[in-house]
């Protein structure tokens, strides 16, 4: 369960069946190499490779761009590796559905894969092609302008998922971020929302909360953080709650993803206008 904007959700992944060499199906969830190949695609997309069927956001790639993109970024995968992570994210179902249960919205990771073969690979080398179609829920960001610009070398240095998760957020919804203006999330909701999720032991949950924010310190993302426990009795932690003040390197990155994405609306709003009413030539 989730908190988007006040409104309460529920999502649900499905693993995606797949078939390793020895012809075995086996099921498996998407991970961290997932969310970089998805992140690095998107780069790809940005940079000039993006592609549009139908109304619908995609790339244009070949896996060698594709995993040297990844290892100038610090991460090193195989082909087969690749291969595996574009299949597991166009088998993956993620569900998710409104907090009465009244409206789901269900689809694939990615909406469509046409993927390179092994003898087009051989023939065509480092030149064949593949297309991947983002999940729609990507496409209506994109189309709708409600994305957020972030420091995407910056995302793909943090190694820790919940640290990366924590930046993601930060840069999604702390648009006002300011010295004066902190970021106070509770531990047991915000562990619970994230990747990671939230363990019995509370001493776990604080360490692995710490650790995440010692990390964004040291990437300079946060100046630095309080924490304040809520005790049950003299000795039981049953939550805390962060005080995150950013560092000035992240509040110079909000005013520009603020500026960005005014500037994106403004050449909307004029396209809409000067685009021809029906009847007119």
């Amino acid at each position: 369960e989730c908190i988007i904007k006040g409104a309460k959700f529920t999502v649900k992944v499905k693993p995606a069946l797949i078939e390793r060499n020895n012809d075995d199906s086996v099921l498996i969830y998407p991970g961290q190499r997932e969310e970089l190949v998805e992140d690095a695609l998107r780069k790809l997309a940005v940079s000039g490779q993006g592609v549009y069927v139908n109304g619908k956001a995609g790339v244009s790639f070949s896996l060698y761009e594709l995993r040297t993109e990844l290892e100038q970024m610090g991460h090193t995968y195989s082909f087969q590796e690749l291969r595996e992570a574009l299949f597991i994210c166009r088998g993956a179902v993620l569900e998710c559905y409104s907090g009465d249960n009244r409206s789901v919205i269900t689809s694939n990771f990615f909406g469509l894969l046409a993927l390179t073969t092994q003898k087009d690979l051989e023939e065509r080398g480092r030149d064949a092609r593949c297309y991947v179609q983002f999940n729609p829920l990507v496409n209506e960001s994109i189309m709708n302008l409600t994305f957020r610009q972030y420091n995407y070398k910056l995302g793909m240095e943090l190694r820790s998922p919940l640290a990366r998760y924590i930046y993601k957020r930060m840069a999604q919804y702390w648009t006002q971020a300011s010295a004066e203006n902190p970021y106070t999330p509770k531990l047991v909701s915000f562990l619970e929302q994230s990747p990671r999720g939230l363990t019995k032991r509370m001493s776990e949950n604080l360490r692995a909360m710490r650790n995440a924010l010692d990390i964004l310190e040291k990437h300079e993302v946060i100046a630095r953080y309080d924490e304040v426990k809520e005790m049950k009795g003299k000795q039981k932690v049953i939550d805390a709650t962060y005080w995150i003040y950013p560092h000035p390197k992240f509040i110079k990155d909000v005013i520009s993803a603020n500026q960005r994405n005014k500037a994106l609306r403004m050449k909307k709003t004029k396209q809409m206008l000067d685009a021809p009413s029906d009847g007119e030539g």
